[in-house]
């Protein structure tokens, strides 16, 4: 694509953007996201793979209990969104949903577009988008619209680390190295060819394994109590820099402990506490529930805070113990479909 034809195609953007009035949708009817690819590439590749380019396409999203396929319409915004800028920053921002390409879910402009060209996070840029250096682009004010609409940034306010002044960025959007050879190195004045940093646009969050355990510790002790044992599990969010898990309502941690004897059975009834909260000896679930659940509490665990669960150990008839931590996007997945964060087995 030529300068002239990216300027062109993000000038129109912009119009089409700035509001349905000013602009012909079925003008920009296509993956507008690709436009940035021809200067950066590694960034689109990275951003492709990433939750934010799935907000509105992911099938897990669109459950029934979820969007209902973008049925509920007040879940629109956060997954196809206008430009943030346009609407204003901060934790009692709000975004709006878009009209046009909702396909690629929070996209490349959604951050990144401003009125005259594109937002940058350095001073000093040169490219046909016009970079424009904006503060605010590496700040928690820019991800509030979205992720403050469950308390997430109130929650990083009163964390360690949002009292550390350590923002989203350090865990979410990591610095890495591009070159020598990037393709994201032709908007710089640098044209030595040198490799230059950036942060990481693709997959973190609570469906990355690796963060999932770096957020939470797990400890097991064996305690003598009168004449049998206790076993008291503990959950700790170590890491994470706002409550665990948080942000959408449906999201919940399971601490599943089950109790076995000798030959391997479950000792005593499991657990049936209806979907998704069914098997083990005890459960513990850690979630902030639905407006529609007046009656459950909210048990999330804030940053640098312990819960734990206790269990006397009958030692006559349990010879073992298997514990689990499980994530799961949706309350109602059955415990063989959640990610597994931790298991450990345990003899006495």
């Amino acid at each position: 694509m030529s300068t002239e034809l990216l300027i062109i195609g993000l000038l129109t953007l912009g119009q089409a953007q700035a509001g349905p009035e000013a602009g012909q949708p079925e003008a920009i009817d296509r993956s507008l996201s690709e436009n940035c690819a021809g200067c950066h590439l590694e960034v689109y590749e990275e951003w492709r793979r990433s939750e934010h380019a799935r907000a509105y396409i992911n099938p897990v999203d669109r459950r029934v209990e979820m969007t209902d396929g973008f049925r509920k319409e007040d879940c629109v915004p956060c997954h196809a969104p206008r430009p943030v800028f346009e609407h204003g920053l901060g934790p009692a921002s709000r975004v709006v949903a878009r009209e046009t390409n909702r396909f690629e879910g929070v996209d490349c402009l959604t951050c990144h577009w401003i009125p005259d060209g594109v937002a940058a996070s350095r001073p000093g840029l040169r490219g046909a988008c016009n970079p424009i250096y904006r503060r605010e682009l590496v700040s928690t004010d820019l991800c509030a619209p979205c992720h403050n609409q469950h308390n997430t940034i109130d929650e990083w306010e009163r964390s360690p680390a949002g009292l550390r002044g350590e923002n989203c960025n350090g865990c979410h959007m990591p610095v890495v190295t591009r070159g020598p050879d990037s393709r994201d190195l032709r908007d710089s004045r640098d044209s030595s060819g040198r490799s230059r940093t950036g942060r990481f646009h693709g997959p973190t969050g609570g469906l990355v394994p690796a963060m999932l355990k770096s957020a939470v510790r797990l400890a097991v002790e064996v305690e003598q109590a009168e004449s049998d044992q206790v076993l008291r599990v503990t959950v700790t969010n170590s890491g994470a820099a706002h409550n665990l898990p948080t942000d959408a309502k449906h999201r919940a941690l399971d601490l599943v402990v089950t109790l076995l004897d000798r030959e391997g059975r479950i000792v005593g009834a499991p657990v049936d506490e209806g979907e998704g909260q069914r098997g083990g000896s005890r459960r513990l679930r850690f979630r902030n529930p639905y407006r529609t659940e007046p009656d459950l509490e909210n048990t999330q665990i804030p940053a640098g805070e312990t819960r734990s669960l206790e269990l006397p150990l009958p030692l006559e008839t349990v010879r073992s113990a298997e514990i689990r931590l499980l994530y799961k996007r949706t309350p109602m997945v059955p415990d063989e479909e959640a990610l597994v964060v931790e298991a450990r087995s345990i003899s006495f």
